[in-house]
């Protein structure tokens, strides 16, 4: 079964394909001041972090698929060096020299170099956001808690 046919059943059976998170909500939640916590209306705060919590599910999701589609796209570049270097009968060069000449050699094999080269990047700008994320998400959790306390305190 084709890769992106695997992705699709998995994220059909489990439901987890459909959170579409609203941009609209996460974009406020990202860019609003700091200095404005204070002014923020309890249920825009809520808001933020339910938006905040669909925002990293789809992320994770995202990545990881980034992540299947590279280990995929690897395997495939290795394949196609691999008969490359049979098909030249490439006996005298070290392994990394086989491939950068079976990826010098092929138009094909160089675009597939290139896209890799493209998710080695998208790996390294997004490494370790999901945990920010996270970790801006528990900030709003805990003023918001802060919030429910000092309004219990002034009820009691």
């Amino acid at each position: 079964m084709e890769t992106v046919n695997i992705i699709n059943n998995v994220l059909d059976k489990t439901g987890i394909g459909k959170i579409q998170p609203s941009q609209s909500i996460v974009d406020r939640a990202l860019s609003f001041d700091v200095k404005d916590l204070d002014t923020l209306d309890s249920r825009d705060l809520t808001k933020f972090i339910v938006g905040l919590a669909q925002y990293l599910i789809y992320m994770v999701l995202e990545i990881n698929k980034l992540r299947i589609q590279k280990i995929t796209l690897e395997r495939e570049l290795e394949i196609d060096v691999a008969v490359f270097v049979a098909k030249n009968k490439l006996t005298k060069a070290t392994k990394a020299e086989k491939r950068a000449l079976a990826i010098g050699s092929s138009p094909e094999l160089t675009k597939k170099d290139e896209k890799l080269q493209e998710f080695v990047i998208e790996f390294k700008l997004l490494e370790g956001i999901d945990k920010y994320l996270e970790f801006y998400s528990n900030g709003l959790k805990k003023e918001l808690k802060r919030r429910e306390a000092e309004v219990n305190l002034k009820t009691n």
